[in-house]
């Protein structure tokens, strides 16, 4: 850049800049209206940066440099619009020109913006996902240039009142949050060894976690202003302005979007931490557990105060996130435990968390039904009834898929741990058994037969759970050999348990779910098996494996309505005497 022409010479180049600037503002009369005073900002703005950039570079980078003086040159135009405003001179005039420069520190303000945050992304996803990385990021200038602008909304906000400046002012503090949370840990360094040496976990997690809790402190305070403006206008309400007491909330624009995005930051990272083990220290792990609950309150409380069903689902995520980042910090700290043997223990923990969580969400969507009137809603409480049960139905699926992660996981490709130790077993079964009585005991309510197909999934966890861990190689090797006699032999109690179900009142949700398992899941398990494997380890396993799916569909035909099922029963039974007669064949052809 400093090669070229123009800062070879750039008190010439600079100097003219600015005279055009000077000149258009003295000719502005003659000039299109606001033509004059935008002139004169982006001369006098092109004029400085030129200057800056000749005198001032040494060796930074362009668009950091750019950065800074748009940073500066937004915070100098705000305070001329600011005080021009002020100004007794001709009012047309000097509203004219302040416009002209608050739209000047509006654009620089939006570059400035908009590079902090293309150099913030990088940043961060560097620092989550490859945390050994060479990034050079001057966290320091990025936080002063996200202050200025702070300054400059400041500046504009003490002569305007507009209505999207509480967005602007919220989404600045979230960046200036996260900037300020790059000056914590890993640093970029030269050298490997110097890098390794500077990422420790502790302060890889020392970062992520002060990120984590100022985004829930944003969103406390985005709480606090709301509520203490709600509570100014009440007191202004009186003596002779009692129409307030009456009105709307404020739709300030963009607010709530604002609140949802630094909220989501919350949620995505206290995910992440759980999904990576969670912190080493039981300090770090609570102010992870604060973060998450101070942005859930936050969410909830607003709710209350201007209701948004987006914005109390996300809520309703933060505070599971809570309880299942308390469940997860109370597991004992194992320095020098691998992944393998750490993260199953930190999932099974969190998984005590989100059963929790899933009762908690089902029982209040049952509890604020006194807060419908007619079966209409009139508080918040009753708004959320609907919203409350699908957080419930979201968090009981979302357990279940842990569930099978755990119950799976000495399966895993490259998991050499075996899991299987006694509190393994009694956690694992404890915390998978309360999720099933939790969706027992919901379904039997709500006679809802998703929550119920829920419920017999998380049944099949623990199966899975304890095949997996099972201490006696021979039998859990037989069990996979013989396999498809298993899984139809399993179908005839589950089907005649399906059958008796819809006889009853409570239980009846149960009768579906049971039926897709017993008449399609594990005869096409069984078959498929029979299908996919090359040889058998006894002759007589594809006949009995026939015969006992045949004779599960030819109990269901036995049902009124349900002949067709004969058919593939008739089918399936004539298979087996097929394969039955081959095998005499062939032994009377031996003999």
């Amino acid at each position: 850049m400093g090669d070229s022409i123009l800062f070879q010479n750039w008190p010439i180049s600079s100097g003219l800049i600015a005279a055009v600037g000077v000149v258009a503002l003295f000719v502005r009369r003659v000039l299109p209206k606001g033509l004059g005073g935008a002139v004169f900002v982006f001369g006098v703005s092109s004029a400085v940066a030129i200057a800056f950039s000749a005198r001032l570079a040494t060796g930074s980078s362009d668009l950091r440099l750019l950065a800074h003086l748009a940073a500066a040159l937004c915070v100098g135009w705000s305070a001329v619009g600011v005080f021009t405003l002020r100004s007794t001179h001709k009012e047309e005039e000097t509203r004219g020109f302040a416009a002209s420069a608050l739209a000047g520190a509006l654009v620089f303000g939006v570059l400035t913006a908009v590079i902090v945050v293309y150099d913030l992304t990088f940043v961060v996803l560097y620092r989550l996902f490859a945390p050994q990385a060479i990034i050079s990021f001057d966290a320091r200038a990025g936080t002063l240039d996200l202050a200025l602008l702070l300054l400059a909304v400041g500046l504009w906000a003490q002569r305007t009142r507009e209505s999207h400046q509480p967005a602007i002012v919220l989404l600045l503090a979230a960046l200036l949050a996260t900037s300020a949370a790059m000056l914590v840990g890993p640093a970029a360094g030269t050298a490997a060894a110097d890098r390794v040496g500077r990422t420790t976990p502790t302060e890889w997690w020392q970062w992520l976690t002060l990120l984590s809790a100022s985004y829930g402190l944003i969103v406390l305070a985005a709480y606090a202003f709301c509520e203490r403006y709600h509570r100014r206008r009440q007191v202004a309400a009186w003596p002779d302005r009692l129409a307030n007491l009456v009105m709307s909330p404020p739709r300030w624009e963009g607010f709530l979007e604002a609140v949802a995005v630094v909220a989501a930051g919350v949620l995505l990272l206290g995910t992440y931490a759980i999904v990576r083990g969670g912190p080493p220290r039981i300090g770090l792990s609570m102010a992870q557990v604060a973060s998450a609950a101070a942005a859930g309150a936050g969410c909830l409380a607003l709710c209350q105060r201007v209701w948004n069903a987006n914005l109390f689902g996300l809520g309703a995520s933060l505070m599971t996130l809570t309880a299942a980042t308390l469940c997860t910090a109370l597991v004992p700290d194992r320095p020098g435990a691998s992944a393998a043997v750490r993260l199953p223990i930190v999932h099974n923990a969190a998984l005590f968390g989100l059963a929790f969580m899933t009762f908690l969400w089902f029982w209040l969507s049952r509890f604020w039904r006194q807060q419908l009137l007619d079966g209409q809603p009139w508080t918040a409480a009753g708004r959320a009834i609907p919203y409350a049960r699908r957080s419930g139905f979201l968090v009981a699926a979302l357990t279940v898929l842990i569930s099978y992660q755990i119950a799976l996981w000495p399966l895993l490709p490259n998991v050499v741990a075996p899991d299987a130790a006694t509190h393994r077993w009694v956690l694992g079964l404890a915390a998978i058994g309360l999720l099933s009585l939790v969706l027992a005991w919901d379904a039997r309510h709500s006679r809802s037969t998703a929550v119920a197909a829920l419920c017999i999934a998380s049944i099949g966890a623990a199966v899975a759970f304890a095949f997996a861990r099972w201490p006696d190689p021979v039998l859990r090797g037989r069990l996979i050999q013989y396999f498809p006699i298993v899984a139809a032999a399993a179908a005839l109690p589950l089907l005649a348990i399906a059958e008796l179900l819809p006889s009853t009142d409570r239980w009846r949700c149960f009768a579906p779910p049971l039926w897709i398992v017993a008449l399609l899941l594990l005869p096409a398990w069984s078959l498929l098996t029979l299908l996919a494997a090359p040889r058998q380890p006894a002759a007589w396993l594809t006949p009995m494996s026939l015969a006992a799916v045949g004779g599960v569909y030819a109990l269901a035909g036995s049902r009124e309505g349900r002949r067709a099922f004969l058919a593939l029963s008739v089918v399936l039974l004539l298979a087996a005497a097929f394969n039955l007669s081959r095998l005499y064949a062939a032994a009377g052809m031996r003999l």
